[in-house]
């Protein structure tokens, strides 16, 4: 990934980001995600409020065997956004763009 998380557990308004277990929680509840969508969701975090391209994510989340299609990017982008509905962003033709609200 362009950047590691520093902190193997990271807070998202409400909810914790486990990098090292891979897992996310809302409160000591575990959210069931599939493993892309918690890729997707490192990804963001990591790229500290950039944007990411939609290359970057076919990259990353795909092995180069596997087929990525934007259909399947914009599935998991619907996913975390009825998590994070206001944190998303569309960079329209370029990719996505994750703003985690700081204190």
């Amino acid at each position: 990934m362009r950047r590691l998380i520093r902190n193997s557990r990271v807070t998202i308004g409400d909810y914790t980001l486990d990098n090292k277990e891979k897992q996310l929680y809302l409160g000591d509840t575990k959210i069931n995600l599939s493993q892309k969508v918690i890729d997707l969701l490192i990804l963001f975090v990591s790229a500290q409020g950039d944007t990411v391209h939609s290359d970057e994510i076919k990259r990353k989340l795909w092995a180069t065997s596997e087929e990525a299609s934007g259909g399947s990017i914009r599935v998991y982008i619907a996913q975390l956004k009825k998590l994070f509905p206001d944190m998303i962003t569309n960079i329209r033709g370029v990719g996505y763009r994750f703003e985690i609200e700081r204190d």
